[in-house]
């Protein structure tokens, strides 16, 4: 009987320490982090400098300018370099594991980016072809480019939301700015 009792003491005990979620390394939750992090401030700077370009040439269009070849270069440029970025990260995003299922900080970014890289997608070619006419802008297309606007402000109303997040996981994980800076030389 009391060998019995022991081994089910000792089997409980076992199946109680594996079913259980084992606390991850606190230098992977630090290089989590910090991989985050970098994959994030390169994907922004690509996406902003892309969306920022397309508003100028807009802005210069819809003043009645004539769109130089020069300036579709570069608009066709941001284009590319801000889908460029986005696949990076979305590979890069879905190669890593997720060390946090309550704050879900990779599958929120994953999403956000995935959402970007589909306006762009869905949009951006048939605005560089309207801002591409000789003719000017008419309503519908100028309906068009706020429809957008609105969704990438929609989109980047997101970004609050991920800072929160990145804060969030750094609170929780007891990540300090001593661990990053050791991470990131």
């Amino acid at each position: 009987m009391k060998v019995e009792r022991g081994l089910f003491i000792l089997i409980t005990s076992l199946v109680l320490l594996f079913s259980c979620g084992q606390p991850v390394d606190h230098n992977k939750e630090v290089m989590y982090y910090v991989t985050l992090t970098k994959i994030r401030v390169n994907t922004a700077e690509a996406f902003q400098n892309c969306v920022q370009e397309i508003h100028i040439v807009y802005l210069d269009v819809s003043m009645g300018k004539t769109l130089d070849s020069n300036s579709m270069k570069k608009m066709n440029e941001s284009y590319l370099q801000a889908l460029d970025a986005l696949n990076v990260a979305i590979q890069k995003l879905s190669a890593i594991k997720e060390i946090d299922d309550e704050i879900k900080l990779k599958e929120q970014l994953l999403t956000y980016y995935k959402g970007s890289k589909g306006l762009l997608e869905q949009n951006l070619p048939g605005i560089i072809k309207m801002l591409s006419n000789e003719n000017g802008l008419d309503n519908v297309e100028r309906e068009y480019f706020r429809n957008f606007s609105y969704q990438a402000n929609q989109l980047n109303s997101n970004e609050t939301i991920l800072d929160d997040l990145f804060v969030e996981l750094r609170d929780k994980h007891h990540i300090t700015g001593e661990d990053i800076k050791n991470t990131t030389h």
